[in-house]
């Protein structure tokens, strides 16, 4: 089963044999207006994808990375600090408000007679069968698919660093004993903050090196253009020619998925144990591309 920051609906965009779109947006904050009969369309989708047991399945592994990652920021924080932290953040997670984030994202994409086809498509791959959409939302997805996954993941890692840094705070006042030893005193909060974004999986492009035990390339460095990314190239390779990726999703053992964008150009690198397995291009310049004979 896939866990959480990976979409169902990619799934059927990559059964279509679809590319992703070069846009890039974070989610918004603003209340939308939704039509009751959409909200329960999709909030029906939502659960059929799954998200929601993939999500407790892998709560208490998400959070013992964001524990790992706050000893590694805050290495004179007493160890009690961050098992005291991944307690309560166990405790407190509360997925409910997580997947309201993939209902939001989808009901502000698709209409009902789409939503209504996704969860058509979605009972098919249950039971093994190819998916069926039509050519529009096909057109649709791809268009707007790594949109939809930069919102849903933008969405995500804000609950998670928000509830991770109010924990934080919170253990700080309650036991300034845990930083007697750290230089820097206050503020212990913003190590929760970090690790909490570490849990969702999604690492910033100045820390892509790290999943893989590399160095992070010299920001200053030129870098190759991402269309020159192939099938078959390591990891390591990739962050020395091309640099750090703008956003890297781990959705699952041994595969993540590194996002690059230029203005006419998106690009999504599928790795599995280090190599790449595919790549998917799309904008102005992957379409042009396209029709060079």
């Amino acid at each position: 089963m896939k866990v959480a920051t990976l979409l169902a609906i990619a799934v059927l965009a990559s059964a279509q044999g679809r590319a992703d779109s070069p846009q890039t947006t974070v989610a918004e904050d603003s209340p939308q207006v939704v039509d009751p009969k959409l909200h329960a369309d999709v909030t029906k989708l939502v659960e059929l994808t799954g998200i929601r047991a993939a999500m407790q399945n892998n709560l208490k592994q998400l959070v013992d990375q964001g524990k790992a990652r706050m000893r590694q920021l805050c290495t004179g924080c007493d160890p009690a600090y961050s098992d005291e932290w991944a307690k309560r953040m166990l405790a407190r997670l509360n997925i409910d408000d997580f997947i309201a984030v993939y209902v939001r994202v989808y009901e502000k994409y698709f209409n009902d007679d789409e939503v209504e086809q996704l969860i058509a498509a979605q009972n098919q791959i249950r039971k093994s069968q190819r998916p069926t959409l039509s050519d529009e939302l096909k057109q649709k997805m791809a268009a707007q698919m790594v949109t939809i996954q930069s919102e849903i993941i933008g969405g995500t890692t804000q609950l998670g660093a928000k509830l991770g840094g109010e924990i934080g705070k919170e253990i700080e006042l309650e036991h300034p004993e845990y930083f007697k030893n750290v230089s820097k005193v206050g503020r212990m909060f913003d190590y929760a903050s970090g690790a909490s974004q570490a849990a969702i999986t999604v690492t910033p492009a100045q820390q892509a090196g790290q999943g893989s035990g590399s160095t992070a390339p010299n920001p200053k460095a030129s870098f190759e253009d991402p269309s020159g990314i192939q099938e078959t190239m390591g990891y390591d390779e990739i962050l020395r020619r091309f640099g750090p990726p703008s956003a890297k999703v781990t959705a699952g053992p041994g595969q993540e998925t590194l996002y690059y964008s230029r203005k006419d150009l998106a690009v999504a690198v599928t790795l599995q144990n280090g190599k790449v397995t595919s790549v998917r291009k799309s904008g102005p310049a992957a379409q042009a591309a396209a029709k060079t004979p």
